[in-house]
């Protein structure tokens, strides 16, 4: 008679843990709908849109110093450089362009999107080349990579069956997050693979940024917060 052994393995080797992360700071915002966050290259200040429209400079503890309300409809990505300020339109598809130093609109580019009205852009940020990353919302989630002048590169379809609310690169890794699954995502440029999951304790989050001190601002639009995070700092 044969014996067969089974040999158990830890879940661990198969499955991916997630990490639950602890808030640090919870900081009430005096904008409406705030739909992604970046901070700028110097450190000092923070760049918030709005899905209801605008553009606002804010200082690390979310006091309102800029803004920009004119002709913005429905921002849902926002990224800057030591120049300027870029934002993304998710239904008109279209990139808009700002000064840093005067916060006023310089240019405005077009790229089609096929899909529908909300299911387009809705993130927007730059890799270590120069290159753009944008990134639509769902059904399906598309990476699609363009040069520095918007001429699209490639496309990759991601696997994952839920949302992408924000993506933004620190320490030249990519991190999205998910609004459905509450949850960042490190992920894998190349093939799209989530490579470790964070779970955060936020009602519909919806922006992602990372400063240089290892904070992690994670934007509520139903809870008008800032929520700050560090990767340390788990339950």
């Amino acid at each position: 008679m044969k014996i067969i052994l089974f040999l158990l393995l830890p879940l661990s080797i198969f499955a991916q843990e997630t990490i639950h992360l602890k808030p640090i700071q919870k900081i009430n915002l005096r904008i409406p709908e705030p739909s992604d966050i970046c901070i700028s290259p110097d450190q000092k200040t923070l760049y918030i849109v709005s899905d209801d429209g605008g553009l606002f400079e804010c200082d690390l503890d979310g006091k309102v110093l800029r803004k920009y309300t004119n002709d913005i409809i429905d921002a849902e990505g926002v990224f800057c450089d030591n120049d300027h300020v870029w934002i993304i339109e998710e239904r008109t598809r279209l990139i808009k362009k700002f000064s840093r130093a005067t916060l006023e609109l310089i240019a405005s580019v077009y790229l089609p999107y096929e899909g529908g009205r909300n299911k387009s852009f809705e993130s927007i940020t730059k890799d270590k080349n120069g290159n753009w990353i944008l990134i639509t919302e769902r059904d399906p989630i598309w990476m699609i990579k363009y040069s520095a002048d918007f001429k699209e590169i490639s496309r990759l379809k991601m696997s994952e069956n839920t949302d992408v609310s924000a993506a933004t690169f620190h320490q030249d890794k990519l991190y999205l997050l998910s609004d459905e699954a509450a949850e960042i995502w490190e992920t894998n440029e190349i093939s799209g693979k989530v490579l470790q999951r964070y779970s955060i304790p936020v009602l519909n989050p919806e922006g992602l940024s990372f400063a240089n001190n290892g904070k992690v601002y994670v934007l509520s639009d139903d809870g008008h917060q800032l929520i700050v995070f560090n990767l340390n700092e788990r339950k």
